[in-house]
């Protein structure tokens, strides 16, 4: 059967998301916990025992991206087509912690894993495009025998998959996976040489705000016709924050500067941010930074991952390896060098040191080589005194410091006491920790430590309707359009975001006011009132 993107669209939706699980209103278009296209059921194939979903899927045929000499040993080559497919499924592992592995595929040296199975989340396609670029960087590491040469080359593809159970022993996946997005994720490996990550324009336009993609063009790929490819180039962006002015938090900003003027004379402290997901806490923190920009101010970034709760340190060693760009582990040392011209040459980090930093960036952490737990206990707490006194190192050399910390509520344990430990011993340090977290974390984890709460409420209908003016520069939206989505946005500031720039792309220049006005009041009333999660 032949498989296209358009599949089952004249199917009705579901009654209840089959990506959330959620009931859903009369006529709800998108799902209540992603707020994306509802995936719609097909009949036929639920009676039949298959399923379709939206995935994200990460395809590399290594012995395509390998060229082999006439020289070569083959006992040589098969070692290192073994160290290469190990390298790609630990690159995944690491970025995809909690998905599913029945759903991947291995044919041979050919290897494709499914993002976004069975449950989806809004990380799928990001998570896909960072494990494809640490694998090619960790290949890249790797020592190449004799008349080998390495082409990797990966591709990423978005879109719907079918998946129905098999049966199947212990080296058969007890799922297999077809459709448009796996093929076009093996495809797109021959648009360009290797060391590339690929990916189509659907993975594209999710991801663009967070990594650096170039333009390729568009190539007639087999069996799929004419597909634009896009190249990856760099890691992710600064995460995005709306364009749209600020509005309706004037207190809460005004309090955040006195509690910033206040460390920069010493007294350090903590501020921690909390509201519902799309209040506004990304965009509060922006407008702040921008407010305390200047000259000689260190600011430090650590972002929590709802994927690595459970990975030990994983914050911290997420915060090193962004900020000093440090290469993937690998037998070539590249990773141990950069650690040591960082840590050691540029801030005096005594060398016999430099094993504990490494600590926080492995996944064995401090238990590696030690034959108790009080070792391993010991070991930890040398390191996190070193680092501290780094960090109060660094601190001192500036005028004032501040440390964003983002969704905290998903901070592994041994990060989340880190944090808190430097704070405890921050003492006339002229230093700022700035916490962003849902409702559901508990203050009282902090104990211990001087925090200022900052509760975020939703924005009152006037506030709302300031913002929808904010993003419709030409007042463009009929005054009862406007009025009805602030209504059902429930002062949320994300949801009168794309609200309104979603009303405005369906805006088309040769309807009627009285047809445009009707056309847009239709569109809101199919959005969902659910609250994100």
């Amino acid at each position: 059967m032949k498989l296209t993107e358009d599949a089952f669209s004249s199917v009705p939706p579901p009654a209840i998301c089959p990506d959330c699980g959620r009931a859903l209103t009369d006529h709800a278009m998108l799902c209540p916990r992603r707020a994306i296209p509802i995936p719609k059921a097909d009949p036929a194939a639920a009676a039949a025992g298959i399923d379709k979903r939206e995935a994200t899927v990460l395809h590399c045929d290594v012995d395509a991206a390998v060229r082999v000499g006439r020289s070569v040993d083959l006992e040589s080559y098969h070692e290192y087509v073994q160290v290469v497919l190990e390298c790609i499924r630990g690159a995944v592992r690491q970025h995809r912690p909690q998905g599913d592995p029945s759903y991947d595929r291995a044919t041979g040296n050919s290897v494709l894993f499914c993002f976004g199975l069975p449950l989806a989340s809004e990380d799928d396609a990001s998570n896909a495009v960072s494990a494809a670029l640490s694998a090619v960087a960790a290949v890249g590491a790797l020592a190449v025998p004799d008349g080998v040469t390495p082409e990797l080359r990966i591709g990423v593809a978005t879109g719907s998959v079918v998946f129905a159970p098999r049966a199947g022993g212990d080296d058969i996946p007890p799922q297999e996976v077809t459709g448009v997005a796996p093929n076009l994720a093996a495809r797109l490996q021959s648009v360009r040489p290797g060391g590339t990550v690929l990916i189509c324009e659907t993975t594209q336009a999710i991801v663009s705000r967070r990594f650096l993609c170039e333009a390729l063009g568009t190539f007639d790929l087999k069996g799929l016709g004419a597909r634009r490819a896009w190249l990856v180039r760099d890691r992710r962006l600064p995460p995005p924050v709306s364009e749209a002015r600020l509005v309706g938090r004037t207190r809460e900003l005004a309090a955040m500067i006195t509690r910033w003027r206040e460390a920069c004379n010493g007294a350090a402290g903590a501020l921690l941010v909390r509201g519902e997901p799309g209040i506004g806490k990304s965009r509060l923190l922006h407008e702040f930074r921008t407010r305390i920009a200047g000259d000689d101010i260190l600011v430090m970034d650590v972002r929590c991952s709802r994927a690595h709760r459970d990975t030990s340190f994983y914050a911290i060693a997420d915060h090193l390896e962004r900020t000093f760009r440090l290469p993937p582990a690998g037998p070539n040392g590249a990773r141990e060098a950069r650690l040591s011209e960082v840590f050691v040459h540029r801030f005096g980090l005594p060398p016999g040191d430099l094993p504990q930093v490494a600590g926080f960036l492995t996944p064995a952490g401090f238990d590696a080589g030690t034959t108790s737990a009080a070792e391993a206990k010991a070991r930890r707490d040398d390191a996190m005194r070193s680092m501290i006194d780094l960090l109060h190192h660094r601190v001192r050399a500036h005028r004032a410091a501040v440390a964003f910390i983002e969704d905290v509520q998903w901070a592994d344990a041994s990060s989340f006491e880190f944090l808190c430990r430097i704070l405890r011993e921050a003492e006339k340090l002229n230093l700022l920790f700035v916490f962003s977290a849902r409702p559901e974390f508990d203050p009282r984890h902090l104990e211990g430590v001087p925090v200022e709460r900052i509760d975020l409420d939703p924005l009152t209908d006037a506030q709302s309707a300031i913002l929808v003016g904010n993003i419709d520069t030409r007042c463009v939206l009929p005054p009862s359009v406007v009025e009805l989505a602030v209504s059902k946005c429930d002062g949320i500031p994300l949801y009168v975001t794309e609200l309104t720039r979603s009303l405005l792309d369906r805006i088309s220049g040769d309807a009627t006011d009285d047809r445009r006005e009707a056309e847009l009041l239709d569109a809101i009333h199919d959005v969902p009132t659910t609250p994100l999660v």
